[in-house]
């Protein structure tokens, strides 16, 4: 028997039980089942608390969790068996990814398909390391991507030194773009030995002072003005978003008199949940992740 960490109704931590489930197996001829030997957990638990309500909205299940759900977006541990299509994988290898945002991962086992956000654990890391790097690393690259950030361009990253915003700062660079991180005063240093460009203490200065300059401002954490990040943007710059609540506002602030508004989805080939939208300063975007997914 497998034991997972789960939930059936929303709630405090003490709704989450761990409790013996089936173990699970390779499926399909093309997935790989591994055994977690390591998994992060998330400081606060959006799902299970349904806090805030758009949570419940995003999952169709306002009132309670439509069947029992598994918690976890990240894990690493060995590979324990294999489906018959399966060749990037073999039993032994130490992997590391996520189930994708229908979580799953706090369990003992857990089955992924070969094409999906799995790999090799890094030899230069541990597994615990690598458990923790897989969120928020490919949420920056699913953003920048969507943003579509290139050689040359001004990016400013407003939580840099957030879980998706140490990522977001070396992508970034390593996709040629100069890059203003903003963040505390006790994380300059950090953001410098990252890579920045410059860097911008929050606490002291106002990270738009220089007026429309950057192509490109990433919204990592939910706490930026967003009327400052758009007076922030070149005219047609981007301003990404990650939280549904976030997408709102800033969709507000683009359909304001005088603006236009124009939504458009990717296509099938990217990681999904992300579109842009024309907005503000005489056809900016917004591109946000209504659900944000993960793409490898």
């Amino acid at each position: 028997m497998m034991k997972a960490a789960v939930y059936r109704r929303y709630g405090p931590p003490e709704v989450v039980r761990v409790e013996g489930d089936s173990e699970a197996v390779a499926q399909g001829g093309r997935g790989a089942g591994a055994r977690v030997r390591r998994h992060r957990l998330r400081r606060r638990l959006a799902m299970p608390q349904g806090d805030p309500f758009i949570v419940r909205l995003n999952e169709r299940a306002p009132r309670a969790p439509s069947a029992m759900r598994v918690l976890g977006l990240e894990l690493s541990g060995t590979v324990e068996a294999i489906g018959a299509g399966v060749t990037r994988f073999a039993p032994g290898d130490e992997v590391f990814g996520s189930p994708g945002m229908g979580a799953g991962a706090h369990a003992q086992y857990v089955c992924l398909a070969q094409d999906g956000l799995i790999a090799r654990r890094p030899a230069n890391m541990t597994l615990e390391e690598a458990a923790c790097v897989i969120f928020g690393g490919s949420s920056a690259l699913h953003f920048l991507r969507a943003a579509k950030v290139g050689p040359g361009q001004k990016v400013l990253i407003y939580g840099a030194s957030g879980g998706v915003g140490v990522f977001a700062v070396q992508l970034a660079k390593h996709m040629g773009a100069q890059v203003t991180a903003v963040c505390s005063t006790r994380n300059l240093e950090l953001m410098r030995s990252l890579g920045a460009d410059a860097v911008i203490d929050y606490t002291r200065q106002d990270f738009a002072a220089a007026g429309p300059v950057y192509d490109v401002v990433f919204e990592t954490v939910g706490k930026a003005d967003m009327r400052r990040a758009f007076a922030a943007l070149k005219p047609g710059g981007v301003f990404v978003v990650e939280t549904p609540a976030e997408w709102l506002t800033a969709l507000w602030l683009a359909l304001r008199p005088g603006r236009r508004a124009r939504r458009r989805r990717h296509g099938a080939g990217d990681a999904g949940g992300a579109g842009l939208s024309e907005g503000p300063h005489r056809g900016g975007e917004v591109a946000h992740g209504d659900r944000p997914q993960l793409s490898a």
